[in-house]
């Protein structure tokens, strides 16, 4: 098929023809914006739909469970910690708990189950970490573990002790590609040859144990 479209200086229109027939106007129906308030986005679903505009500092990211595929989201991460010691036996792996939680923006952690884990919400790329001070003692090692939910080391940092006097700080970080579901354990190794405490301090930097969404 043919056709010829010109447009009518005369009556200001574009008129049309389909094989050589008459012209006709074109007619092009209105188009009505559903955008109403600043910041909305224009988007789509079965049909055309408004996305409002989302909070302070939030991103826009695409989330397959919204009609239109896209939501708004704050930062996800949580940062916890214990408001107690808590003892290591020497060579013996201890899983750490958490009791307090600074932030935890996605429902990550829990003080009452499980709270030895971080598990994942959101899938994403993650930077996780943690950081334990040991009470002073002037032999072994100290080491802490970034341990994943099938019990794989995913972060690791040894520290030789120097002295009777010093605390010895351990902080292992990881970047990990998560799934919903994963989670991770904080585990400390000490091998003083006794009793050990991880010292609990009440500006919550000891122990303490984080994980960020940094991707998707």
């Amino acid at each position: 098929d043919e056709g010829r479209i010109y447009f009518d200086l005369t009556d200001g229109k574009f008129q049309v023809s389909e094989d050589g027939g008459a012209y006709a106007d074109l007619v092009v129906a209105p188009f009505t914006s559903p955008l109403t308030t600043k910041g909305a986005l224009f988007t789509f679903s079965t049909d055309d739909a408004r996305l409002g505009v989302g909070s302070d500092g939030q991103a826009l990211l695409a989330d397959s469970t919204q009609a239109t595929g896209l939501s708004w989201r704050g930062s996800i991460g949580c940062r916890v910690t214990n408001s107690a010691g808590i003892t290591c036996t020497s060579g013996v792996l201890k899983t750490l708990t958490f009791d307090t939680e600074d932030f935890d923006t996605d429902s990550m952690h829990s003080t009452t189950t499980n709270t030895d884990r971080i598990t994942i919400v959101t899938p994403g790329y993650y930077c996780i970490g943690g950081l334990a001070y040991f009470y002073p003692n002037a032999v072994g090692l100290r080491q802490l573990r970034i341990v994943n939910q099938a019990g794989t080391i995913r972060g690791i940092a040894n520290v030789p002790v120097n002295s009777l006097n010093d605390y010895s700080t351990t902080s292992p970080i990881t970047i990990e590609s998560c799934a919903v579901g994963n989670y991770f354990q904080l585990v400390a190794l000490q091998n003083s040859g006794g009793d050990l405490d991880i010292y609990a301090d009440a500006n919550h930097y000891s122990p303490v144990f984080w994980a960020f969404r940094v991707g998707g």
